[in-house]
């Protein structure tokens, strides 16, 4: 079901777009909300290739700080490293920077766990 290993790491280059930003402060930055999505987005895509067409991850914890705040247009490289494999739950440290000057935007801890797909769905439906 699983090939991953510990200490495996990944790294993925995004650029924030208009959609990604809140401009409540007068100026668009980038969103907590956003920059948790691509975290979860990147760790996923990223176990997934590991992993048979019948299961895939789905987050169970996240704990992330965000200390700079980026413009439209700044591209970011989420940076992330397999601490820690238990069956299917892995955890996973992630730091999130500036590609430009390599200053630490964000940096913290996301769990997935691996799930069959026709299982997970299942379980859903019957809880209807």
């Amino acid at each position: 079901m699983i090939n991953l290993k510990q200490n495996q790491k990944f790294k993925k280059e995004y650029v924030i777009d208009e959609n990604l930003t809140t401009d409540h402060i007068g100026i668009k930055v980038l969103s907590t909300p956003s920059m948790i999505a691509l975290i979860e987005k990147s760790s996923n895509e990223f176990i997934q290739k590991f992993l048979d067409n019948k299961h895939t991850t789905v987050g169970t914890f996240i704990e992330f700080t965000h200390e700079k705040p980026l413009l439209e247009n700044d591209r970011i490289i989420i940076k992330g490293k397999i601490t820690t494999i238990e069956g299917g739950k892995i955890q996973l440290d992630i730091k999130v920077v500036k590609k430009k000057n390599k200053t630490i935007i964000s940096r913290g801890k996301h769990h997935r766990h691996v799930v069959n797909k026709d299982k997970f769905i299942n379980n859903l439906k019957n809880e209807k």
